[in-house]
């Protein structure tokens, strides 16, 4: 059987040699393939539901790397064997309890009123507003889930129609690999940050990593204010050795707008002024230094697998998301090359390697192009 990522990471950073080669890195989500279905089956209905945005940057990657594989997998959307619909229930922070319940009820009655295959919750908030009521109402329409808070799954499991797969995230590996690649300016300060909208996972991160390392001074982090984020960075982040982002979405402006997630790790990536790591592949792609991280592309490709079982006749609460982990260890070699890291062999031997950067930052040109 073959070691999890997650395996062979603690095995590179102990430096043993039983690493193998780095996998290809998934394309961009804007890529489109143009691979022949490698087999045929009849059409494939599926509900996608979204609790804010259909394009929300964590979504379009999952979404893509959802109907890349299908696509592969003999289902698409250009010749019909693929029919998806869309609901979203647009709950935001500051919607009222009385908001949430009227458009949780009408999208379950939107599903009620459809035929499907199955039904995709993608998201915490739109998979434990929906799946739960959905599977209990429906219990011989299968519910998959994805990008899901680990916290979260537990809850699910009482539902026999209903899997999926946890988001994973990683802090305490993360934290491993930056001490492996600053080894010649020690780590004993550290700023973790997250956004409001995922305080919670912010705040087991936290807690996880001073357990992990007791001599380490961890200072936490999470606002919902794009202003305190761009201030935080500004000041608190100059006194410590790094930051370790957790999350940046959901942050509102000062009219109380979300304010666009890449501009957000755009800007964040950019003003860091101490190395930035990251539990997200989306923000090692960009510039962040590395990490053991969660990649919603992939994540999106194991569902599709899912998907394809479950609609092949595999009962759901025969599937088990043990073994489909969506982590990547990965770094970004310009962000390496900012802040004047070191690449441990094994780890350079067993990371993805990015080297993207945005446009204007100060280790542009410093190590190859895009992926």
């Amino acid at each position: 059987m073959m070691r999890s990522l997650r395996s062979l990471f603690l095995l590179a950073l102990l430096l043993l040699s039983a690493c193998r080669p780095a996998p290809t890195p998934p394309p961009t989500p804007t890529a489109t393939s143009t691979a022949t279905p490698t087999t045929a089956g009849r059409t494939l209905r599926l509900a996608l539901v979204y609790a804010r945005s259909a394009e929300e940057d964590a979504t379009l990657y999952l979404r893509a790397g959802l109907y890349h594989r299908l696509r592969l997998m003999g289902f698409y959307r250009g010749d019909g064997t693929l029919q998806v619909e869309e609901f979203v229930l647009y709950i935001e922070p500051r919607t009222s309890d009385e908001e949430v319940d009227a458009k949780i009820q009408s999208v379950l009655e939107a599903l009620g009123r459809g035929s499907y295959d199955m039904v995709i919750t993608l998201g915490g908030l739109a998979t434990a507003q929906i799946a739960p009521v959905y599977a209990v109402e429906h219990v011989t329409t299968p519910v998959l889930y994805a990008d899901v808070p680990s916290s979260q799954v537990e809850a699910l499991r009482r539902y026999p129609s209903v899997v999926g797969l946890p988001h994973g995230r990683y802090p305490i590996e993360t934290m491993r690999l930056a001490m492996e690649m600053s080894r010649t300016k020690p780590i004993s300060r550290v700023l973790v940050l997250g956004s409001g909208a995922d305080a919670l996972e912010a705040t087991s991160a936290y807690a996880q990593l001073q357990e992990a390392f007791p001599t380490v001074d961890f200072t936490l982090y999470t606002t919902e204010r794009f202003v305190v984020w761009q201030q935080i960075l500004e000041t608190e982040a100059k006194a410590v050795d790094m930051v370790l982002l957790i999350s940046w979405e959901g942050l509102r402006d000062d009219r109380w707008r979300f304010v666009n997630e890449r501009h957000v790790l755009t800007w964040t990536i950019l003003n860091a002024p101490v190395p930035l790591f990251a539990l997200d592949e989306r923000a090692v792609r960009l510039g962040a230094v590395g990490g053991l991280v969660a990649s919603v592309w992939r994540e999106g490709e194991m569902l599709a697998r899912m998907v394809v079982e479950v609609h092949r006749g595999t009962h759901p609460s025969a599937l088990s998301a043990e073994g489909r982990s969506s982590d990547l260890l990965a770094v970004n070699l310009r962000g390496v090359a900012r802040w004047n890291l070191s690449l441990p062999t094994p780890v350079t031997l067993l990371a993805v390697k990015y080297s993207g950067y945005p446009a204007g930052g100060s280790a542009a040109g410093a190590a190859g192009g895009e992926p």
